[in-house]
């Protein structure tokens, strides 16, 4: 009895190579080309200078002139001193406890004091009241009141004792000491201080626009400042 070959052994005859099979044409990519580092680099070399020699020509040419610039005209400055702005007398009106009562006319930078040694002062007048280093102002009454007196009515009595008429509700610039300054807004000790430094320096105040020739007083401070002072 014949035996039946067995499945592996089927198989075995199934896939042995005949040397019939067709061959697989197979076709493999052509290499790419290859480029050095030197390559690389002279060929970006190139470009830079194309690149610069393109703008180089591109760019508008110019004659190597500037053009002319206008001098500007500095503008003229006026200049007033001291003896053009001021008088060189002050006139004041000396009244109250005083020996001599009048009109009294003492030079320019004369203080209360120059005029009550003029006047004399009475026995009984009141000299706490009385700031006998303030500068005098041309025009001004100088009111020296009695001990225990009360100033007239029309009369608002500062430490000099000086009449202000209408003005009597700001604060004049001539009289004013520096802790009555201080109750101006905006204006401390040290501009206080600068305000009196400048009335004793350059002269009474002929304008209260003159505020801005204070060192920390600008157009701003100054606009909230000219309604409440009075020359």
């Amino acid at each position: 009895m014949t035996q039946k070959p067995g499945i592996s052994q089927r198989l075995s005859e199934l896939t042995a190579p005949t040397g019939e099979e067709p061959i697989l044409d197979v076709s493999y990519p052509a290499p790419r080309l290859k480029i050095a580092p030197w390559q690389a680099i002279v060929a970006a070399i190139a470009a830079i200078v194309a690149v610069l020699l393109w703008l180089a020509l591109s760019s508008p040419k110019s004659d190597g002139q500037l053009p002319p610039i206008e001098a500007a005209q500095a503008p003229e400055i006026s200049t007033v001193t001291s003896e053009e702005a001021l008088p060189a007398e002050v006139v004041v009106s000396v009244v109250g406890a005083v020996e001599q009562q009048g009109i009294l006319i003492l030079p320019q930078g004369a203080r209360i004091a120059d005029a009550l040694e003029v006047s004399g002062l009475a026995p009984d007048a009141d000299i706490v009241s009385i700031n006998h280093a303030q500068l005098l102002v041309d025009g001004e009454q100088i009111y020296v009141s009695r001990i225990g007196e009360e100033p007239p009515a029309q009369v608002e009595a500062g430490e000099d004792g000086g009449a202000r008429g209408s003005n009597s509700s700001k604060i004049n610039l001539n009289s004013a000491t520096a802790a009555e300054l201080t109750q101006l807004p905006g204006v401390g000790e040290v501009t206080a201080e600068s305000i009196v430094s400048h009335r004793d320096t350059v002269g009474s105040f002929t304008s209260v626009e003159q505020l801005l020739d204070i060192s920390g007083i600008g157009p701003a401070k100054f606009e909230k400042l000219q309604d409440l002072v009075t020359v």
